[in-house]
């Protein structure tokens, strides 16, 4: 899975609930969209509850700004120089207005049954998709299957598969802080080699006033150090906040246009 795909999925929570939630109120861009059609659909998981999410557009969207620490295999850290909500209130702007419409609902279905459904909502001329209670206790059945009808503006894409994603259990560290830089980052590993783990460490350092913020791109398998080159950018003697999620991707294509899915744990 390329670093843009990730780091495109990344924003979409921020951008969504910026649409939903306030944010800038400036007008659309006045010219053509131009380039791939995109369309974005996350599944979060936390506490035994789900959020869904959708959205639709053409062209690029901006990533987080970072600097490449360390990379061994499919395995990878980075320092994040520009945080989500950043990016999302400042260098997108109005972008996440620049909406395409897929349809009236995006649905999922399991043996024939309507078991979530996605509404598209207008916000200040953009379309997203949400379900009506935004928390859904219910858990995706072993046969789930995403339908996208799409509609002029979006193409409609074959039925896609959504297999429950299992629940990340972190072991350590306890209360997610972390105070001894070389100690161990543990979790209950998942049995499916398409999931990965992503892992957040940040230390705020109120004499400077800022925060340092490493990101790592993970395989599942329980068991995480940071390397040293990262360890060493957060100064000594302060502990460390250290968050998990399991993140399962896929991408399709259809009509010349991709459809990135999203599932996400959090602990």
């Amino acid at each position: 899975m390329t670093t843009n795909y990730r780091s495109t999925l990344s924003l979409l929570g921020a951008l969504v609930l910026t649409a939903c939630g306030g944010g800038s109120n400036t007008a659309s861009v006045e010219q053509p969209l131009s380039g791939t059609k995109q369309g974005f659909i996350t599944i979060e998981e936390r506490a035994n509850k789900r959020v869904f999410d959708g959205w639709f557009s053409q062209g690029s969207v901006p990533v987080q700004t970072q600097n490449s620490l360390w990379e061994s295999g499919s395995e990878r850290c980075v320092q994040l120089l520009t945080d989500t909500a950043g990016v999302a209130g400042t260098s997108i702007g109005s972008r996440w207005q620049d909406t395409l419409d897929a349809g009236d609902a995006i649905t999922v279905e399991s043996r024939g049954e309507e078991v979530v459904r996605m509404n598209a909502q207008q916000y200040a001329g953009a379309t997203v998709y949400a379900t009506t209670e935004r928390w859904l206790a219910t858990p995706l059945p072993d046969d789930a299957i995403l339908m996208i009808n799409g509609s002029d503006q979006f193409p409609s894409f074959e039925p896609v598969g959504l297999s429950p994603l299992t629940k990340l259990v972190m072991n350590a560290p306890e209360g997610g802080v972390m105070t001894l830089y070389s100690d161990s980052i543990m979790w209950e590993p998942s049995a499916d080699d398409s999931d990965s783990i992503e892992v957040l460490v940040s230390s705020s350092d109120a004499t400077v006033g800022s925060t340092e913020t490493v990101k790592c791109w993970l395989s599942d398998d329980g068991e995480f150090v940071l390397p040293e080159v990262a360890r060493s950018l957060f100064s000594p003697n302060r502990q460390l906040v250290v968050r998990l999620s399991r993140a399962r991707y896929a991408s399709y294509e259809s009509e010349g246009a991709t459809l990135l899915v999203t599932q996400t744990s959090y602990p």
